[in-house]
């Protein structure tokens, strides 16, 4: 029988006591302030190159401003490289949560590396580098995302007992146009490595095609649950040291005259004894 510390669970925006509309309206407002994730940039980019040459190390993962034509690629790929589009938009926020005291601390992010992530092959796993995000506006650490931290971490508390925690928010906008593909899961089937997550709560989806988010038994083939969540749903599920491993599908556009994207907020959540 398959042990987990928390159930799976789908969350919702009514059960948060959230005005989703209201919310949905002010990120209007923030997506510019959003930026490119330039590690998944870089990825991509080293990915695409690795069909007509040998790259001689993983080291080149590193660097993200690594410069491409010391490669010696034919000119018509190295002008594909360059024009590569970062299709992932992201911002981070860091916290120190006691639930018996109903607090919330916020936190500086600094460096943010997910040291023990998995994927289902032994291809490099660019989640274990450190990373450094845009923190996330004053403005969006708002009565909303309080409402959904306290709504999550009870919930975990719920079946735990646990009541302090350490959590790390990803605010999240993939999108696509030009008929063009984009995935928030690009590591495919994967855990994140930590304790708790939700993965994730969606804000919008507009005029998206895919996202279905699907999670596996440890044979990292046997579907326990899946689903396409829609605006004000989001999973919350146990991670490191479980038999879950989890995905989600990518998206594309319903109306290709119009661009699809995908707002949403993950939670990499770590339980303080």
């Amino acid at each position: 029988m398959l042990y987990l510390p928390c159930p799976i669970s789908v969350v919702d925006s009514i059960g948060m006591c959230l005005n989703l509309k209201a919310m949905q309206n002010k990120f209007l407002n923030y997506y510019a302030e959003y930026q490119d994730d330039l590690y998944l940039l870089h990825r991509n980019r080293i990915d695409y190159i690795k069909q007509f040459v040998e790259i001689p190390s993983d080291d080149i993962y590193n660097d993200i401003y690594f410069d491409f034509s010391s490669l010696n690629l034919e000119n018509h790929i190295l002008t594909n490289v360059i024009n590569f589009k970062s299709y992932r938009k992201r911002l981070i926020s860091k916290y120190l949560v006691t639930l018996d005291k109903n607090r919330i601390e916020r936190v500086d992010s600094g460096v943010f590396a997910q040291s023990l992530a998995l994927v289902d092959d032994d291809s490099f796993d660019y989640r274990k580098m450190d990373r450094v995000f845009k923190e996330l506006p004053d403005a969006l650490f708002d009565d909303d995302l309080r409402k959904i931290i306290f709504f999550v971490l009870n919930k975990i508390r719920s079946f735990t007992g646990f009541s302090n925690f350490q959590l790390i928010v990803h605010h999240t906008f993939i999108f696509c146009e030009n008929a063009n593909i984009a995935t928030n899961s690009p590591e495919g089937v994967h855990q994140d490595g930590m304790d708790f997550i939700m993965s994730a709560f969606v804000v919008e989806r507009k005029n998206v095609k895919g996202a279905k988010s699907i999670i596996y038994g440890g044979d990292k083939k046997n579907k326990l649950f899946e689903c396409t969540l829609k605006d004000g749903q989001g999973i919350l599920q146990a991670d490191l040291n479980t038999d879950l491993w989890h995905e989600v599908t990518e998206i594309s556009q319903i109306d290709l005259n119009e661009m699809a994207y995908r707002s949403s907020i993950g939670f990499d959540v770590k339980v303080l004894q």
